[in-house]
């Protein structure tokens, strides 16, 4: 019956999203009437585009799953609407409907009292409001999400939030607090043997050792954030290597 199709369109719409081919996995999420299990593939799906460009399919699929999922759904429309932020991120018209998406996100997270959807909303924030009016916001949602994460054993966000911290924290001249955030997520990296992490280490402070005009080190540290990113197979290597 259309139960079971509906059923068996699912794991075909995770299949299409994990290929990228996001406007085919659109038209299948139609006949999904499992919006919830939708919602939660839509909220992971990757980003096709860089920075500065918006996926208008993408942002078309989360605005449709967002606009079918329950009220009560809190978890899912705090997720979702995070995502939507992040993904209009590009747009700089788009800040004022960042803003009202974020807020959302953090009121429905809060609500459900899921510290993992509470993390993933203010992350949103630290990633999606990158204008400079927005800094002392962001080194705020970057505290709350830290601590989200850390309540939620969630290591990945954790060091997200964290770098977000290191970077507001420069933006806002408070180089000695950036640092000392530095040491501690050098400290959490370490053992973990992950080249990616350790491109977002020496990064940091090939832009630290540019503050101080210790031009050695930023050659240094570059140096070392290109190797660690190209052994990772990161896509921006090179600009990692460039701080």
């Amino acid at each position: 019956g259309s139960a079971s199709s509906s059923d068996e369109a699912l794991p075909a719409v995770a299949e299409l999203i994990a290929a990228g081919r996001i406007e085919d996995a659109a038209r299948l999420a139609l006949s999904v009437s499992d919006v919830a299990g939708l919602a939660a593939l839509t909220a992971d799906a990757a980003s096709r585009t860089e920075f500065l460009d918006v996926d208008m399919s993408l942002v078309r699929l989360v605005e449709d799953v967002l606009d079918r999922l329950p009220a009560d759904e809190l978890v899912h429309r705090a997720r979702l609407a995070a995502k939507l932020a992040f993904e209009l991120r590009g747009d700089p018209a788009s800040l004022e409907r960042r803003r009202a998406l974020l807020a959302r996100a953090a009121a429905d997270a809060t609500t459900s009292g899921d510290d993992s959807a509470l993390c993933a909303a203010l992350l949103a924030q630290v990633t999606s409001l990158w204008e400079p009016s927005g800094a002392s916001d962001r080194l705020a949602a970057a505290d709350g999400a830290v601590e989200a994460a850390r309540r939620c054993r969630d290591l990945d966000r954790e060091l997200v939030a964290r770098l977000g911290r290191i970077d507001t924290l420069v933006e806002l001249g408070r180089i000695g607090d950036a640092e000392l955030e530095l040491a501690t997520y050098t400290r959490i990296v370490r053992p973990l043997g992950r080249p990616d992490l350790d491109a977002f280490v020496a990064s940091r402070r090939s832009s630290m050792a540019l503050v101080h005009g210790r031009l050695d080190d930023v050659a240094r540290y570059g140096e070392e954030a290109h190797r660690a990113a190209v052994a990772a197979g990161m896509p921006d290597a090179e600009r990692l290597g460039n701080v």
